[in-house]
């Protein structure tokens, strides 16, 4: 998320080599932009050397819909509220990302 005339930068980098057969990977950047002047700038990247992969990458970049401000504005909150409230949702999305990949992990120590 960006607000005011903040800027933010996500430079991904997904690298699977030749031992990683059957590697399953996704990389996806989204991003919410919360006034005109905000900026993202996204660059995701995969290097596959392996050959029996699955890996896709993407990103979205968005801000407010004029029906989704309006929604915000008149039937729930007020205005103010708005842009904090999609921003919360997304900050739970997220979260919600982070905590799937957390449970999925498994760390090996040598």
């Amino acid at each position: 998320m960006s607000a005011a005339s903040g800027r933010g930068v996500f430079d991904g980098n997904v690298r699977v080599g030749q031992a990683a057969q059957k590697t399953d990977a996704q990389q996806l950047s989204r991003n919410l932009l919360l006034v005109p002047r905000a900026t993202v700038n996204v660059k995701p990247n995969l290097q596959i050397i392996a050959d029996d992969v699955k890996c896709s990458h993407g990103c979205a970049v968005s801000d407010l819909e004029e029906d989704q401000m309006f929604y915000f504005r008149y039937v729930v909150l007020q205005q103010a509220f708005a842009c904090q409230s999609a921003a919360c949702r997304h900050m739970q999305l997220i979260h919600g990302m982070i905590a799937h990949l957390a449970k999925s992990l498994t760390l090996w120590v040598v």
